[in-house]
């Protein structure tokens, strides 16, 4: 965590206590209170607005990388830097991992058989985004907790009582470092002008980031799991509908409104055998428009993730979570890097190409965890 996340968490949460001791006396802040709350307030918008000024010095160099602004000469240049290692007028990036700054705007790139990154894809089924940021020092995001306020009702003239705040905790993002290791083209593809590089190995190395970030945020998230959230199957590689129905109703309903669930092929697979009490299967299963099934169960979508454990004893096999709580944070400057020359028998006629980007996943409030029986 950096000084000025710190200096915000330390702020925020001596803020935080302030209302709540006013809240659990009831009774209005006092002079000193309302000062102190001043003082902090304009910390916080100091240092917000040092941060902002600053991400914005940082994006001006990396200004005609953005997408509406990337041009044939730009692409031209990045497909040289591909080919022969020059890079005549774009950005070479002198942060973690080294290499080039990559176009965000590139030819569409031939299909990779590789599974999707099912935090993302959770995203993208409910309509929600990550955060992409500029720079890679860590962000704190507040986590709003209202669920302790009900509103009141007041007769005509009636006085109102003290307000309320909620409750406002930090969640900081980091910025962790992923790279695809390297794939080596020969040199003889790469003297080809035939020979669509850029659609070539892009998009393999980005799916490879995609699958190592699924591996990596399916760990984060496992490890909130506990008694208070987790459901335990009756047996060990079997699911029953008592299961599911204890699994869906575990997590509280105001979570379930945008709920996805992201669970192992394995486990899919139990849950298209089994029906309701009515017969009806649980597994909702359409034909995509675009290709490909579309599942859904009791309404929410249901994404597969390579990282989650097939139907075994003791293992999560499924997560249950509100699409807003999974907070991804990802860095634009995804970066490629050329190793030329490698002393090794096998590469001496090939050029490797290795992509990096920075990233980071956390859940807030709102998940439940699936899990086979351990007996």
């Amino acid at each position: 965590m950096d000084k000025y996340t710190e200096k915000m968490v330390a702020l925020t949460t001596e803020a935080t206590a302030i209302f709540a001791k006013a809240k659990d006396e009831a009774r209005e802040l006092n002079a000193d209170e309302i000062k102190r709350k001043d003082e902090i307030f304009g910390s916080l918008k100091g240092i917000k607005a040092t941060m902002d000024s600053e991400k914005e010095l940082a994006g001006f160099a990396f200004e005609k990388m953005d997408k509406k602004t990337v041009s044939n000469d730009v692409k031209a240049a990045f497909y040289k830097y591909l080919r022969t290692g020059q890079h005549d007028n774009f950005v070479i990036s002198t942060g973690s991992g080294g290499g080039a700054l990559l176009p965000k705007e590139v030819e569409i790139p031939a299909l990779v058989r590789r599974p999707w990154n099912a935090w993302l894809q959770a995203l993208s089924e409910t309509g929600n985004t990550p955060i992409y940021t500029d720079g890679t020092e860590s962000i704190s995001i507040p986590v709003l907790d209202d669920t302790a306020n009900s509103g009141q009702v007041l007769t005509e003239n009636a006085p109102t009582t003290t307000s309320t705040d909620p409750n406002i905790p930090a969640l900081v993002l980091g910025q962790t470092l992923y790279n695809s290791q390297p794939t080596w083209v020969t040199n003889t593809q790469l003297g080809a002008n035939t020979f669509d590089l850029e659609s070539y190995v892009l998009k393999i190395l980005q799916k490879r980031i995609d699958l190592v970030m699924d591996s990596a945020w399916t760990t984060i998230a496992l490890a909130l799991a506990d008694g208070g959230n987790t459901v335990t199957t009756a047996t060990t590689t079997g699911l029953t509908f008592p299961n599911v129905e204890s699994f869906y109703h575990k997590l509280p309903y105001q979570f379930r409104t945008d709920g996805v669930f992201i669970m192992s092929d394995g486990t899919a697979q139990l849950l298209e055998g089994l029906s309701d009490n009515n017969g009806r299967p649980l597994i909702n299963m359409q034909d995509s428009i675009s290709g490909g099934v579309v599942r859904t169960l009791k309404g929410c979508p249901v994404v597969l993730s390579p990282s989650l454990a097939a139907p075994a004893a003791g293992v999560y096999g499924a997560i249950f979570v509100s699409a807003e709580s999974i907070k991804v944070r990802l860095v634009k400057n995804t970066r490629i890097a050329r190793y030329v020359n490698v002393p090794i028998d096998a590469y001496k006629d090939m050029t490797g190409l290795e992509q990096f980007q920075n990233g980071d996943m956390n859940l807030s409030p709102g998940y439940a965890f699936l899990k086979f029986a351990a007996s």
